[in-house]
């Protein structure tokens, strides 16, 4: 008996923690729930969270839904609880089937949610909210929430050590006002392109982006229709280039409008919050939004030195695929052709990137959303350099015989033969590294100006050529040392089979990324093709006799080989 007090006050000091944690409600994919960082509130401002938990796939909406859903509402009641205002954490973008475009968070979100409590002391509170919100996969499901949430009052306030720390971690993630960071600016203007059609320019100064989560994104408004925005760098900070029509067809373009937007992932002496501003817009005419405003020549996120695109040149020759190709060549004595075959091999990386660069804003390059890839962002390219990756795989297992530089090569080539295929090794590689690009790289080649998208160019090739005088150096130096008519070591066999392995995990890397840029069936339909690729291939290799099986199946490679970036371009999102 003498227990029952203790278990008493036990159950009493228990009571809190359970209390300012509501129940969930299980919605289809969806869980909802209320939930309080307070163990005890006093009277006064009212922190509360509404909670979701979304299975894998799932999203839910921002206050600008975009072209899907709606965002959710709540209607909050208590004894003496009055008010009830969401506030927005800085969303993401999804891209949907059918070209529509939608704001909002997967996975988890908690939404704080602002009220006032009239009075407080000693007690309970019951609150309730009447939820409806809508969740998207391909298909969108709306859904009403009845939550319940017991608050515990006291004469001081006290935290709760569980809910307390994940209010606040997605409170820091609602966007502060620009005004309230010193040193940063923001503004925006209608602005005319060169071919007469209508653009928003939004730019921020004081600030640079950070390498990967950059984003703008608009408030719900009822003036224009907003297209895929498209960032730059200036010399003041970046900027914003966003297609604008008018919502109602035919209806002019208003001479003003206020409009708010949010932007996501901008530094300045370290990572920024997410920033928003209001601001009013007009018609400011010329190609920039402000006169003397321009492109610094710089990418971004490599204003601290240009050397970084070299560096991350360099880098690239890891990537799975490139480093097959090149181990490939180096295996045995090497590709051949010395310093000049070296600078025929770096002037067909130029080519290729700087070729890149120059179609990148032409065929849609991302914003900055830190998604790796291609720095062009039609998924036909993914697919096209999936077709490459494969082509060299399928060289290194011997079912098909590429015009590249190596010890698998044909011998007794001319020198002139010799430097042609080290020039076309040097455009593969290229190609094959510019599917592992890092965000801030990809936005270095798809900069608004040419002169700076190729001098980008330039020093990424640069550095996906290094490696190629590095051995032609080192090689150099051992025929040297052996003397002349040594005999170069053959390659193995079982290398080069390996060395396939290496680069088809390239194709799954770019497959994984049209997964999330086109739909199913266009992925099924690239992967078919791919597939009809490589059986082709094998079937050639496996062929005794020539006629017209062999050229049945060299027509099947090249069918395959167009269908994948078609389909791909058909199916895009």
């Amino acid at each position: 008996m003498r227990g029952v007090p203790y278990l008493g006050l036990l159950l009493m000091s228990a009571g809190p923690a359970l209390g300012v944690e509501g129940a969930w409600v299980v919605n289809g994919p969806s869980r909802v729930r209320l939930v309080s960082p307070y163990a005890a509130a006093v009277a006064g401002e009212l922190r509360l969270g509404l909670h979701v938990r979304l299975e894998r796939g799932w999203h839910i909406y921002w206050k600008n839904s975009g072209d899907a859903g709606y965002p959710p509402a709540v209607t909050l009641v208590g004894a003496g609880v009055s008010g009830g205002r969401l506030l927005w954490p800085a969303p993401r973008r999804f891209d949907l089937p059918g070209g529509l475009v939608a704001f909002g968070y997967e996975d988890e979100v908690v939404y704080p949610l602002r009220a006032r409590l009239a009075a407080a002391g000693a007690g309970m509170v019951e609150l309730t909210a009447d939820v409806d919100y809508v969740v998207c996969e391909v298909d969108c499901i709306p859904y009403r929430a009845q939550l319940a949430l017991v608050q515990p009052l006291a004469e001081e306030a006290a935290a709760d050590a569980r809910t307390a720390p994940l209010l606040a971690r997605w409170e820091a993630r609602v966007p502060r006002a620009v005004e309230a960071v010193a040193g940063v600016e923001t503004g925006g203007a209608i602005v005319r392109e060169d071919d007469g059609a209508a653009a928003l320019e939004v730019w921020f100064d004081g600030v640079e982006p950070a390498p990967v989560g950059t984003g703008l994104f608009f408030a719900p408004q009822d003036d224009f229709e907003l297209g895929r925005p498209r960032a730059r760098a200036t010399e003041d900070g970046v900027a914003w280039r966003v297609p604008l029509a008018p919502l109602l067809a035919g209806r002019p373009l208003p001479e003003r409008a206020e409009l708010a937007w949010t932007v996501t992932g901008l530094r300045r002496d370290g990572r920024l919050p997410a920033l928003e501003a209001r601001r009013e817009v007009g018609l400011g005419g010329g190609a920039d939004a402000r006169s003397g405003r321009r492109s610094s020549g710089v990418p971004l996120a490599g204003r601290r030195g240009l050397w970084l695109v070299l560096v991350a040149g360099l880098l690239l020759n890891l990537a799975p695929s490139v480093l097959a190709l090149r181990l490939a060549q180096w295996s045995g004595g090497g590709p051949g052709g010395g310093r000049r075959g070296a600078t025929a091999e770096a002037a067909g990386t130029l080519v290729a990137v700087a070729g890149a660069a120059a179609l990148a804003p032409l065929a849609g390059h991302p914003p900055l959303d830190g998604s790796w890839g291609p720095p062009i962002a039609n998924p036909a390219v993914s697919a096209l350099l999936a077709v490459l990756t494969l082509a060299l795989a399928l060289d290194l297992w011997g079912m098909v015989g590429l015009p590249l530089a190596g010890p698998h090569a044909a011998p007794g080539r001319k020198d002139l033969t010799l430097l042609r295929r080290r020039a076309v090794t040097g455009a593969w590689a290229a190609l094959l590294a510019l599917a592992w690009t890092p965000p801030w790289l990809g936005l270095a080649l798809a900069a608004s100006e040419l002169p700076a998208r190729l001098a980008a160019a330039a020093l990424l090739a640069l550095g996906v050529a290094l490696p190629g005088f590095v051995f032609a150096w080192w090689r150099r130096r051992r025929e040297l040392r052996a003397g002349a008519g040594a005999a170069e070591p053959a390659p193995r066999a079982a290398l080069q089979q390996a060395l396939g392995f290496l680069a088809a995990a390239g194709v799954v890397w770019l497959l994984h990324l049209l997964a999330r840029r086109v739909g199913r069936e266009a992925l099924a339909g690239v992967e078919l093709a791919l597939l009809g690729l490589a059986l082709c291939a094998w079937l050639g290799h496996r062929a005794r006799r020539g006629g017209m099986l062999r050229i049945a199946l060299r027509l099947g490679l090249l069918a395959c080989a167009l269908a994948a970036p078609w389909l791909a371009f058909q199916g895009q999102l």
